[in-house]
């Protein structure tokens, strides 16, 4: 069994394919991140092999700003001295302006709560660029959800959803249900497996 790779409980389960969220369109939403990598000096000590002082202490960091489509997963990133807000501003515009070359237009944008994102430079370039901003919730705030019924098919219906926390709209959208008979359900699921419904 070891040897076929099947030792371990969990290896016998089918493997379950990923559940991979996205928007329905590109543009829809782009999310937003900084990645702070400390610079490096010259050739590394894998190549050297002289190990054991650290040459590259203090001679900085760079910031790379990223943005990915959440339709597409196209992405975009930039290398910037810092992550206040006017740098990440300036990289909002030429995100967009990037985006815009592929033929997307950018409805909103969802970014972490860091200090360059709720800063008044980011805020006003989003209401420049007609872009909404989207930020996670901080740990403890209440969350609110809601549906409204707005079509129905049949036995599908439609609904408006919207989670709100307490300072803004954190997502909205749109959500199916279908209505199923139960008891007609389960006695079809019975037949298929040969059992007659009085034999449960």
């Amino acid at each position: 069994m070891k040897r076929l790779g099947l030792s371990r409980l969990a290896r016998l389960e089918p493997v379950q394919p990923p559940v991979r969220y996205e928007r329905a369109t590109p543009g829809e939403l782009l999310h937003l991140d900084i990645k702070k990598l400390g610079r490096i000096d010259g050739l590394g000590h894998r190549i050297t092999g002289h190990g054991g002082h650290r040459r590259n202490a203090g001679i900085g960091w760079d910031t790379v700003h990223l943005a990915i489509d959440d339709h597409s997963r196209v992405s975009f990133a930039l290398v910037k001295t810092d992550e206040c807000g006017h740098s990440c501003a300036q990289f909002l515009r030429q995100a967009l302006a990037y985006y815009a070359s592929l033929g997307v237009s950018i409805e909103r944008v969802m970014t972490d709560n860091g200090t360059g994102y709720r800063s008044k430079a980011f805020k006003a370039c989003c209401a420049e660029l007609d872009v909404r901003h989207v930020a996670a919730t901080p740990i403890g705030m209440r969350v609110r959800a809601t549906a409204e019924l707005t079509h129905v098919d049949g036995r599908t219906l439609t609904f408006r959803v919207e989670a709100r926390d307490e300072r803004e709209t954190i997502g909205d959208g749109t959500h199916q249900r279908v209505v199923v008979n139960v008891a007609r359900f389960d006695q079809r699921v019975q037949a298929k497996a040969g059992e007659s419904p009085s034999a449960s």
